[in-house]
């Protein structure tokens, strides 16, 4: 029980490093896609958070640059079983994210 509250607590803390979807965002994947929306990216980033971290740590969705996460997610979407639907959200968010500088502070 305890192991599960601390893998829990692990990974409440990781998702809140991982960023969350805004018009910014959606502005990059409407390049590509013109029906994204807040809500389809927020859904690809609950998706990464529930299919990605069961196995690992999660990374940023800047760790990567938009031309490197298809090859990353063509081995872990395999490996995590994930629905077409699923790869699709998960690929938007990381690909708008990612491709989507960071704004000015």
């Amino acid at each position: 029980m305890r192991r599960l509250i601390a893998a829990l607590a692990f990974v409440a803390g990781c998702t809140s490093v991982i960023h969350y979807p805004t018009e910014r965002e959606v502005a990059t994947a409407r390049q590509t896609d013109p029906a994204a929306t807040v809500e389809s990216l927020t859904h690809g980033r609950k998706r990464y958070v529930a299919k990605c971290a069961g196995c690992h740590y999660l990374r940023s969705p800047r760790d990567e640059t938009p031309d490197e996460w298809p090859g990353v997610l063509e081995e872990m979407t395999a490996k995590a079983k994930c629905s077409v639907a699923d790869r699709k959200a998960i690929t938007q968010y990381l690909l708008a994210v990612s491709g989507t500088p960071d704004a000015p502070r």
